[in-house]
């Protein structure tokens, strides 16, 4: 069962309004709250319809009727209104042809057509006039067990008619960049983990674009502390790359990612430490996360950091150097998205392959 269907059916059985169930979909699959309300509607009214169709045959009907909006309604559509009482045999019931829904938001029905439940109805005091209990109760039992044989011999045909009128509605609902990354989560970690190790060693970056399948799809070098991948690959996928001097993201990684929209952002250092930002459904493009790290990694703030240690007496003159710096600025770095990745819809992780 598609993860759309089984969110409808646990809206169907607890009850839950269709607000709720659009609600429901809106987050789950990142569409919009039309889009959602159509597909609760939609779904909603050919289960409805399904189900009808079923207890009718199970009943021994062998028609139906389409019955509109009509009269309730004043945005009936042609489709729906031309063929508004018209009978159709249930075994040519096709979804979009001459069974609702007929389109996305459509509230017709299929019922018993009213003369038949006349007639069944005449029937029934036909039979009761003048007879005795006994004699009833045998005609409906005889009544059963014909009915059960009709049923018998018509499974297969029920059978290929489900799955004819199934396969118009039963679109596969194709997964978020976020569920189709969890999905190959594996596959991807076993690439990201080859990928890093080989340029752990290497004096310049080298930025590679992994898909959400975990295939490699661009290598890029570039220089000592900087590289330039193609942006149009950028959307939606995995980006990560070496960094020969060590430490966490710069500003211009995490700024970047935000504009080209990457899902996962990756750097790796020579001691095997590596750093992930990843994407989630609640992230903006709103670059105010990126300004607000710039500030915490910039130099001025590792040297206040520095000035202060110095003073403590954690570390002499002697061990001030650039490499003290970007491990000042890292080390900021990594505390700023412990705490503030969340508030921005990422997810900040670190560690050792």
């Amino acid at each position: 069962m598609s993860a759309r269907k089984q969110v409808l059916l646990k809206g169907e059985l607890t009850g839950a309004s269709e607000a709720k169930m659009a609600a429901k979909i809106e987050e789950r699959f990142q569409v919009g709250m039309y889009k959602a309300r159509r597909v609760v509607r939609t779904e909603s009214n050919y289960c409805i319809n399904q189900a009808e169709l079923k207890g009718m045959k199970d009943a021994g009907f062998d028609e139906y009727e389409f019955i509109s909006l009509g009269e309730n309604a004043e945005n009936v559509c042609d489709t729906c209104d031309d063929l508004d009482g018209q009978r159709f045999k249930i075994a040519d019931a096709a979804v979009g042809v001459n069974c609702p829904p007929m389109h996305p938001f459509c509230r017709c029905k299929v019922t018993t057509p009213q003369d038949t439940l006349e007639d069944i109805q005449a029937d029934i005091d036909r039979m009761l006039e003048g007879t005795s209990i006994e004699e009833i109760e045998q005609r409906l039992d005889q009544m059963i067990a014909e009915r059960e044989q009709i049923g018998t011999t018509e499974n297969s045909a029920e059978s290929v008619d489900n799955s004819e009128n199934s396969g118009i509605m039963e679109e596969k609902e194709p997964l978020s960049v976020y569920d189709e990354y969890e999905q190959n989560r594996d596959a991807i970690n076993v690439t990201l983990h080859q990928v890093e190790k080989e340029k752990e060693h290497l004096n310049y970056e080298v930025g590679t674009i992994i898909d959400r399948t975990g295939k490699v799809i661009n290598v890029t070098g570039g220089e000592a502390h900087s590289v330039e991948p193609p942006k149009d690959l950028l959307v939606d996928n995995i980006f990560t790359h070496n960094h020969p001097s060590g430490g966490c993201f710069s500003f211009n990684d995490i700024n970047n990612a935000i504009k080209d929209k990457v899902l996962e952002l990756r750097a790796s250092t020579p001691q095997g430490i590596y750093y992930s930002l990843l994407r989630t459904a609640k992230a903006t493009d709103n670059l105010e996360f990126a300004n607000e790290y710039k500030k915490v990694v910039s130099w001025t703030n590792a040297s206040k950091m520095i000035s202060n240690d110095l003073k403590l007496g954690i570390i002499s003159k002697n061990d001030v150097n650039d490499a003290l710096y970007i491990e000042y600025a890292s080390r900021a770095g990594e505390s700023y998205l412990e705490k503030n990745a969340e508030k921005y819809g990422y997810v900040f992780t670190m560690g050792v392959r």
